[in-house]
This record gives C-alpha cells, sequence and structure tokens, in this order.
C-alpha cells in the first residue's frame, strides 16, 4: 500500500527505475537541448504580451523551476510546461484594473523606472501577477486533492476547439500594436475586438513599413522552416528558427540599430535587476478569485487535452488528478518570482515530441540548458524588433485557426456540436475570454433528471446511456461499468460451451436439430490442424552418418548444400527442396527434430534461417570434424 501511494504521488518513479538507458538517453539527449534552445525566446514573447516587463532572470528562474516540478510530479512524458499565449492574454485583460498597459505603451522607454510613478504602478501589477498565480495554482491543487480533475470529460471537443480558435484570435489582435508600430489602448468589454480592429485600421497610414517587412519575413521563414523536413537516421530533427530568427535580428539590431527604426518599444526596455522570491500579496483576495479560478480552469484544460492526445499516439495513460496537482504546484512555485500562470506549452511539447523525447528526463534537460544559456549568454537579446516577436507569436497561432475547416465537417455530421462551436465562438470573440468561459461552464451543465422519474424498470431488461461516443478511450471503462452494474463477470467461452448454453436455454422448446450458430461477435473457430512433419538442415555430413540419421529419424524433407548429400537424398527420394545459402547450428538441429512445424510457417521459418551465422562443422552422429566446402 505504502509503494503504491508513493508511485501515485511521485510518478517519477515510475519511469526513472525502469529508465532503458541504452535506447532512450540519446533521444532525451536530443529533445532536451531542442526544447531548452527554444525556452528562450518564448520568454520573451510571453513578457511582451502581458505587456509587462518582467526581470529576464525572474522569467528564467521561474521556467526552470516550474520544468522540475512537473518532472516529479507530472504523468505525461511529453509535456513541456511554460507559459502561453492565451493565458498571458488573460493576465493583460486583468492587469488592465490596475492601469499599467497603459503606461508602459504611451512612454516605451528605460527612463520609465526612474519615474516614482510609473515604478508603483510597475510593483503593484508585478504584486498583483504574483497574487493571480498563486491563487490559480491553490485552486488546482485543491481541485486535484479533492479528485475532481474528471471535470474534463463533460466538455465536447467541438467546445473546447471553439474556445481556444476565438482566444487565439484575441492573441493576433493584440499584436497588431507590434506588426503596425501604433500605440494604441485596448479596449475591455463586450465587442472589444471589434473596436481595436476598427481603430487599427484607422491608424494604418501611419503604420511603420519596416515593422511590417520584418513581420512578414518572420512569418514567411518560419512557414519556409516547416515544409522542410530534416531527419538524421529515420528520427526527425525540428530546427530552433524561432531561436534563429532572435539571435540573427539582436546581433544585426545591435549593429545597424534596427530597433530604432521598427519598434517604439524594444526588449532592452526589460529591468535586469534581480526580483527575490517573495510571499504573494493575497490582500486583493475578492477581486481576483473569478479571475484566478477561470485561469485555472484553462490552464488545466489545456494541460489535460495536450496530454491526452500525446499519451493515446505513445500507449500510455495520465491522470488527470495527479496532471491537476502538478499544474497546480508549478502555479504556486512561479507566484514566487511574479511570474505568470503556466501550462502546456505546445510548441515545446511539439518539439520535444517530434525530436524523440521518450520520459520528462528531455523536460530536465530543456530546462537545465535554458537556465544556463539565459543567465551567462542573456545581454545578447537585449534588443529585439517587435515585428519579429509578433511574427513567432502570430505563426504560433495559426494551428488553432485551421479549426474552421471543420465546420462544414460538423455541419454534415452532428448539426448539434455544429450550433456549440458557433455558440462558443460567438461569444468568446464577442464578449472577452473570462465571459466566454463562463458561458462554456454554464453550457455544459447537467440536465435535470426530473422528467425521467416516472421511468419504469423492466425486469430482465437494463438500459444504458452514453452520453458521449464509444472509442479506444472509454471502452474499457464502459464495460467494466456494464458488467459492475449487472453483477457479473466476463467470462470466455469456446464453441462448445456456447453450443451448450444454447442447446440448454432451448431444451424445453421442440426445436429441429440443427447445427446452432453464435449470434455474438467471436473469434472464428480454428482451422483443422495439418499434417505435422520434421525437417533437417545438413551442411556438411559425412555419408555414413547421414544413413544413420535418416534411418532412424523419419524426415519429411531436408535441405543440403553438399553436392553428395543431395545426390543421396535425391536417390532416396528425401530431398524436396534445396538451399545454397543454409548454415545452421548443431542444437537448431536437435530443436527441429524435437518441435514439429507446420508447413504454412515454412517461409518464415526460412527468413529465420537465414539471418544466422553459425556453421557447423561437425558431425552429426559421430562428431567428427569435417570440411565445409
Amino acid at each position: 500500500m505504502f509503494r503504491k501511494i508513493t508511485l501515485k504521488m511521485f510518478p517519477i518513479l515510475n519511469w526513472l527505475f525502469s529508465y532503458r538507458f541504452r535506447e532512450w538517453i540519446l533521444r532525451d539527449l536530443h529533445a532536451g537541448l531542442s526544447v531548452g534552445m527554444f525556452q528562450i525566446p518564448q520568454g520573451l514573447l510571453g513578457v511582451w504580451l502581458t505587456r509587462l516587463p518582467l526581470p529576464n532572470i525572474n522569467g528564467f528562474l521561474s521556467a526552470f523551476c516550474c520544468s522540475m516540478t512537473y518532472v516529479i510530479f507530472g504523468t505525461s512524458h511529453h509535456i513541456s510546461i511554460g507559459s502561453f499565449s492565451i493565458l498571458n492574454m488573460m493576465v493583460t485583460n486583468i492587469l488592465k484594473t490596475v492601469n499599467f498597459n497603459q503606461t508602459l505603451s504611451s512612454n516605451g522607454s528605460l527612463d520609465n523606472f526612474s519615474d516614482p510613478t510609473f515604478m508603483k504602478d510597475y510593483m503593484e501589477a508585478l504584486t498583483l501577477t504574483a497574487s493571480i498565480t498563486f491563487l490559480t495554482g491553490i485552486i488546482q491543487l485543491l481541485l486535484g486533492c479533492f479528485c475532481l480533475g474528471f471535470v474534463t470529460a463533460y466538455l465536447p471537443k467541438t467546445l473546447i476547439d471553439a474556445y481556444l480558435t476565438a482566444a487565439a484570435l484575441h492573441v493576433i489582435v493584440s499584436q497588431f500594436t507590434f506588426i503596425f508600430d501604433v500605440m494604441l489602448d485596448f479596449h475591455k468589454g463586450p465587442l472589444g475586438i471589434f473596436y481595436n480592429l476598427f481603430h487599427f485600421f484607422l491608424t494604418l497610414p501611419k503604420a511603420n513599413a519596416t515593422s511590417i517587412l520584418l513581420f512578414l519575413l518572420g512569418v514567411a521563414t518560419l512557414r519556409v522552416n516547416t515544409s522542410i523536413m530534416i531527419t538524421y537516421k529515420y528520427s526527425p530533427i525540428a530546427f530552433p528558427m524561432e531561436l534563429l530568427l532572435i539571435i540573427t535580428f539582436s546581433i544585426i539590431s545591435n549593429h545597424i540599430h534596427l530597433h530604432a527604426e521598427s519598434s517604439s518599444a524594444v526588449v532592452s526596455m526589460i529591468p535586469q535587476r534581480f526580483l527575490p522570491p517573495t510571499p504573494p500579496d493575497l490582500s486583493n483576495l475578492s477581486k481576483i478569485i473569478l479571475h484566478a479560478f477561470s485561469l485555472a480552469i484553462v490552464s488545466y484544460f489545456l494541460l489535460d487535452f495536450v496530454g491526452e492526445r500525446y499519451a493515446s499516439l505513445h500507449n500510455y495513460n495520465i491522470a488527470s488528478n495527479q496532471e491537476l496537482i502538478a499544474v497546480g504546484l508549478c502555479n504556486i512555485c512561479s507566484s514566487f518570482f511574479k511570474s505568470f500562470v503556466v501550462s502546456c506549452a505546445i510548441s515545446g511539447t511539439v518539439i520535444q515530441e517530434k525530436t524523440g523525447g521518450r520520459t520528462q528526463l528531455a523536460a530536465a534537460i530543456g530546462a537545465s540548458m535554458m537556465l544556463v544559456i539565459a543567465l551567462k549568454l542573456g545581454h545578447f537579446f537585449q534588443m529585439m524588433p517587435n515585428g519579429i516577436l509578433a511574427a513567432i507569436v502570430v505563426f504560433n497561432m495559426l494551428p488553432f485557426l485551421k479549426k474552421f475547416l471543420d465546420i462544414p465537417i460538423l455541419w454534415r455530421k452532428d448539426k448539434y456540436h455544429f450550433v456549440i462551436w458557433l455558440v462558443t465562438f460567438a461569444a468568446v470573440l464577442c464578449f472577452d475570454l473570462d465571459v466566454g468561459l463562463a458561458i462554456l461552464l454554464l453550457g455544459t451543465t447537467l440536465t435535470d433528471t426530473t422528467s425521467v422519474l416516472q421511468a419504469r424498470e423492466i425486469e430482465g431488461i437494463k438500459i444504458f446511456q452514453c452520453c458521449s461516443s464509444i472509442s479506444f478511450a472509454n471502452m474499457n471503462h464502459f464495460k467494466t461499468y456494464l458488467l459492475r452494474k449487472m453483477d457479473m463477470k466476463a467470462v470466455p467461452l469456446d464453441e462448445s460451451e456456447m453450443r451448450a448454453l444454447i442447446s440448454l436455454s432451448l431444451s424445453d422448446t421442440a426445436v429441429e436439430r440443427k447445427d446452432l450458430k453464435c449470434s455474438c461477435v467471436c473469434d472464428p473457430p480454428l482451422p483443422p490442424p495439418r499434417v505435422s512433419f520434421k525437417s533437417i538442415f545438413i551442411y556438411s555430413v559425412c555419408l555414413r552418418c547421414l544413413v544413420e540419421v535418416t534411418s532412424q529419424i523419419p524426415v519429411s524433407w531436408a535441405i543440403a548444400r553438399c553436392g553428395r548429400v543431395r545426390y543421396y537424398l535425391v536417390a532416396e527420394g528425401t530431398l524436396l527442396t534445396t538451399s545454397e545459402a543454409c548454415p545452421s547450428h548443431l542444437l537448431l538441429c536437435i530443436l527441429l527434430w524435437l518441435f514439429p512445424i507446420f508447413t504454412v510457417i515454412s517461409d518464415v521459418f526460412f527468413t529465420m534461417r537465414e539471418a544466422m551465422s553459425y556453421d557447423l562443422q561437425y558431425c552429426l552422429t559421430c562428431s567428427k570434424k569435417f570440411s565445409t566446402s
């Protein structure tokens, strides 16, 4: 019992003690290096999507601690923990309550940190962010402890796809400020996204052409990178094009001051002073508890659905409640560094899976590499044109927009889910992410069962309703549930036992004696057994011993390489098949005599025989050494 509880609380022990070092270490090392290189620009993107310049050291330390926490407590082998654009966008909406984003966008200079008013707003925003992240982690931890991870089963896939698609559009619109290099205050509220689009179109004549060209160049480069498949020894290699773009344009920007022409605000505005870990301030608990609950649900849903997808692809299972506890602990660790809510970093997860990662050791290697490079070479990322960062954000959101292609399929297959998709998408797009999430949860409330209270149970008949489709994911659970409710046990029966049961049930009726046929979908009866035979491989043997062997052991057919042996067997009528390459071992010949085989698998046996490289150099009977020529 203690061992079972320990393995459940610390899933790292499940794969750590059964780790196949020779088979998996190179794959995990390759995946870890790729993910670690990718996480450096991801940290910069999360900062600028929220427009909250968190110090680089805090961001990278937070990412390292969260990754190591999930390595210990997570059950998925391929999840990469980190910031996610949609969650950062939700944090942006919450931070608008302290009027911090408007001050940063209008000034956009490192000199702002010398302004006492600006610093007060800055620290207030960081404190609020840490409180939101901490409370989000506490909510997730409590939900996991109370085993409420099953709630994702009540959300249809179409509803989740519609929510993420609408949220991706919110993220893309938020990047228009960086694409066009036009500073506008975002409008929050009903129809806010359309209000922002209208004002962006009005300011297009003032857009920065250099920033737009850099954005298009970045998107085109990332698109070409996805069209090229790089493999090494049949293993795919994901080239870190995002990191290459940031390194290249950072060097160019430092030499020719490209950031001054293409960006009104640059990454160099990020403060470098390390903010030591401090306990979060929960004085604003009443103001942020609803926002924290929304973030907790979205963060967990994203992690669970991505984890289930890769678990099904690689034939293992994840524990929903343990995943909820793991992501909650990650958010609690992140809050001490005044960082943002974390979840599954989809881009990092895809890279970790495609580059051959087998276990969370790849995530540990990637987090360590990311921290070392960021602390030692962080000055190379001090300047960056916003158009390149916006290109990376927008390009990573494009896979969510592909869900629009599912609309015609939903219309033809299931109009009910088609309506769910449209209603959820419209609600999130028009009423913002928080209100859309509330509509999402309210729409999945369980139906009242008072209308079926008058149902009458018929003796001998049980009716079970499965509200979702039965697939490989829930097939075993559904079958076990049926057997438990019926107080039955699944016992496999052969054909004779099924015939006996059918005959017994029909014994009291006048039925003609006919060949009864099973009505269930079971395996067909086995074919009648074939006549077995014995075979012998003869590489080279003296003729006297061959006569003794063939006279004592009835051989159906033989394979010979030696010419004189072949002539003897042909004369005796024993040689039916010949082969010019038939090396075998003495032990193999003995096993062939003891274990008859069917003729139907002779071709398979030949393939196995050709793969062996043993040389029979001794006579079968007298053990006399002879020539193999």
